[in-house]
């Protein structure tokens, strides 16, 4: 029978030998810089912004501060990098010339549950009508 002191040293000597192998195989934690440059975006809703500003489940996952779902993230220059190709969906009412511009104006503000909705709401913000 193993007492508990024992049990304790046990559980600590193998926490250290986790700890001396992680150190030893690079692992650091992420800088802050690289923090900052990573951009949150809602894998169900149409919020994005700086990872810093997202919301958090109690889980500790980053969410949407509006609707607490769930959020995928990638590095800020390849988020805002349009392909020269890329045209939207006719459904989501925008056309390729104004996208870059309603993406601008969609970073931070209050999530809507699809594209086409947050375009009509940028439509009204910006005085801007139907699409031509």
């Amino acid at each position: 029978m193993v007492n508990p002191q024992q049990r304790r040293a046990a559980k600590r000597r193998r926490r250290e030998r986790r700890n001396a192998r992680r150190r030893s195989a690079g692992a650091r934690p992420t800088p802050p810089a690289y923090r900052e440059r990573l951009v949150a975006y809602g894998a169900r809703c149409t919020w994005w912004d700086a990872k810093p500003n997202a919301a958090r489940l109690p889980s500790g996952l980053p969410c949407c501060p509006f609707c607490s779902g769930v959020l995928f993230e990638c590095e800020e220059a390849a988020w805002l990098t349009i392909r020269p190709d890329f045209v939207p969906p006719a459904a989501w009412g925008i056309s390729a010339e104004e996208y870059p511009q309603w993406l601008a104006w969609q970073r931070g503000r209050a999530c809507y549950p699809n594209q086409a909705e947050s375009v009509a709401a940028w439509r009204a913000d910006t005085d801007r009508g139907e699409t031509p």
